[in-house]
């Protein structure tokens, strides 16, 4: 029986995920490099801007320092992030839905917490959690399980007991090696098979999780 859900933030939750890719491009554009949507979803999607930055170095053999882009990334993200950024379709019900069956809900997400409320700031959404872990508060970022099981943690729960809800490939590989089962509803691309492999099940939308849950009751 599922005690707890847990879910990922950008993507999953809210429509983040096309605004950070057209930023990213625009600023690697300006040394030279065309970042595809494929590469953006390898290097950045579920992973705190640290762990981002690293894996684009790494991937195209780039020699930058991450304080610099950091810097014009914040200053970016005060600008959009102040509009209002929509919710994903089915959240709000899946919430309510959720907490009618009494069950624990938490956000793991690699953004840290003043990013978090921001977010949320013009929504009714952070009420329902009953825990909120940041990438901040762990060692390691997806794909290292830590966040998640901080998560189980701080619910009092154990991981077979919780399922988490994901976007990218990064994260399900997070959850996989917590060992908790996990659902992935798509955002910018499916799962390649590898990682499809590591969940329950893909599904279209958030709407369609509930079904899932009364299935697996």
């Amino acid at each position: 029986m599922v005690k707890a859900v847990i879910f990922d933030m950008d993507g999953l939750m809210i429509d983040t995920e096309v605004v950070n890719y057209q930023f990213f491009s625009r600023f690697f554009q300006t040394i030279g490099v065309h970042l595809s949507l494929d590469d953006y979803c390898l290097c950045f999607t579920g992973k705190s801007i640290d762990g981002a930055l690293n894996s684009m170095r790494e991937h195209y053999h780039l020699d930058f320092q991450n304080e610099d882009f950091k810097e014009y990334f914040q200053n970016f993200h005060e600008k959009w992030e102040n509009q209002v950024v929509p919710l994903k379709p089915g959240l709000k019900a899946l919430l309510q839905y959720l907490k009618t069956q009494d069950i624990k809900l938490a956000i793991a997400t690699s953004s840290d917490r003043q990013r978090v409320q921001r977010l949320f700031q013009p929504y009714s959404v952070l009420k329902y959690f009953d825990v909120v872990v940041c990438g901040t508060d762990v060692k390691a970022g997806k794909p290292a399980p830590d966040i998640f099981l901080k998560a189980c943690e701080e619910l009092s729960i154990h991981p077979n007991e919780a399922l988490v809800l994901e976007d990218s490939e990064t994260g399900i590989e997070a959850a996989y090696r917590a060992k908790i089962p996990v659902i992935c509803i798509p955002d910018l691309k499916q799962p390649d098979e590898k990682h499809a492999r590591m969940t329950m099940d893909v599904l279209p939308s958030l709407s369609d999780v509930i079904d899932e849950l009364r299935r697996m009751k």
